[in-house]
């Protein structure tokens, strides 16, 4: 496709004239890196399109705002949305489109399978219990609070009984997940909190006291329940968020640069000490991040892309090779080797996390920008 071909297709998007396959062509375009400096240099105006054809792509993969004006973004999985990648435009004289890449051979990745429903819940007494492999229904009794296992991957905490008089101490339970697991809980205060791969959370079997409080390793995203006279606080990687009633999202994991906190909906107060001892505050809105690494600081969220694990999917707007492929090894339980300068290389893109990891990386490949070999359980990353 040349110049003056591609001029004309973006007319007919204008218009509203293209087919299905030739709008999901130029989203497609619109959304990969390489579209940044084929737009920088038209000369006929290519860019002025640029504002309509992403409010085209975000109302097909935005959901309208609730009546409560939550900042809650849901994921959906948009034909034109999933494989963004699968067709890209080099900005050279004359674009072309990458469209007959070879069907990779998955035989060599059948043995590496996408994560699921798999935790370890210990118990205030040290009682360790496999949760992919205990029976539905009550599973334990802690400080009067009843544990049950549902059939969608869910631990839920319901008070049943005041419990005797003890000496005060409150009975400490952790779920954790390894790589390749994610579960959710429900604690016995109604918050609900998914639990991403690699993460670990500590939490009472019931709350007492003037505060919740739970401290997270890892990531996890909190619907937190409403109690004004209990403030609910996350101690996490050197930070403390506190919270009335709010969703979020933290993401602390130790092989990241820095803790960042994401709120979608109420508000947030951080608390975080800097590199020279110093305590930082900040009271996040809805759409803001935190990221805490020497210091604390608040900026605009891409909470598509932060919540996508949440929703089922890998999401990544112009986020480096090396990030994409933590998340990556997490999930599928993998560990990633790189060879040559290209671990700093941004890509963006969508794919399900329930994918084979043949097609996750094909997809990557797809931009001829890297590729990989597969050693046992050890993805190998390349020009």
């Amino acid at each position: 496709m040349d110049h003056n071909q591609l001029r004309a297709l973006l007319q007919r998007y204008e218009k509203g004239e293209c087919n299905p396959e030739e709008e999901a062509l130029i989203e497609r375009f619109y959304l990969s890196e390489s579209a940044n400096e084929t737009l920088a240099k038209d000369p006929d105006g290519i860019e002025k399109d640029r504002e309509k054809i992403w409010k085209n792509i975000a109302q097909a993969t935005t959901p309208p705002k609730n009546k409560t004006k939550s900042f809650y973004i849901a994921v959906s999985v948009a034909a034109s949305f999933i494989m963004i990648l699968g067709y890209i435009f080099y900005s050279n004289p004359s674009p072309t489109v990458k469209t007959n890449v070879p069907e990779k051979n998955t035989t060599a990745y059948a043995h590496i399978v996408p994560g699921g429903n798999v935790a370890v819940l210990t118990l205030a007494d040290g009682t360790k219990l496999g949760l992919d492999k205990s029976p539905l229904g009550k599973i334990a009794l802690q400080d009067g609070a009843e544990i049950s296992k549902t059939a969608n991957g869910q631990l839920s905490y319901q008070l049943v009984s005041v419990p005797a008089v003890t000496d005060g101490q409150m009975a400490s339970n952790v779920l954790s997940t390894p790589r390749g697991g994610q579960y959710q809980v429900v604690l016995s205060d109604g918050t609900k909190v998914w639990l991403n791969a690699a993460s670990v959370l500590h939490f009472p079997a019931r709350f007492t006291g003037q505060q919740r409080l739970v401290t997270l390793e890892g990531e996890a995203y909190f619907e937190v329940a409403k109690d004004r006279h209990k403030p609910f606080k996350v101690l996490s990687a050197g930070q403390t968020v506190e919270v009335l009633g709010t969703h979020f999202n933290i993401n602390s994991y130790a092989d990241e640069k820095s803790t960042r906190t994401t709120l979608l909906e109420g508000s947030v107060r951080i608390r975080a000490k800097s590199h020279n001892g110093q305590e930082n505050m900040a009271i996040l809105k809805p759409g803001e991040q935190a990221t805490n690494a020497a210091d604390l600081k608040v900026t605009q969220a891409d909470v598509q892309e932060t919540i996508a694990w949440k929703n089922n999917q890998f999401t990544f707007h112009s986020k480096p090779l090396s990030a994409i492929m933590r998340d990556i090894s997490r999930w599928y339980n993998v560990d990633v080797e790189y060879k040559g300068n290209i671990s700093e290389k941004s890509f963006t893109g969508s794919v399900s996390r329930y994918a084979e990891i043949a097609k996750v990386l094909e997809t990557l490949e797809l931009t001829n920008m890297v590729h990989f070999k597969v050693e046992e359980r050890r993805i190998i990353a390349m020009p």
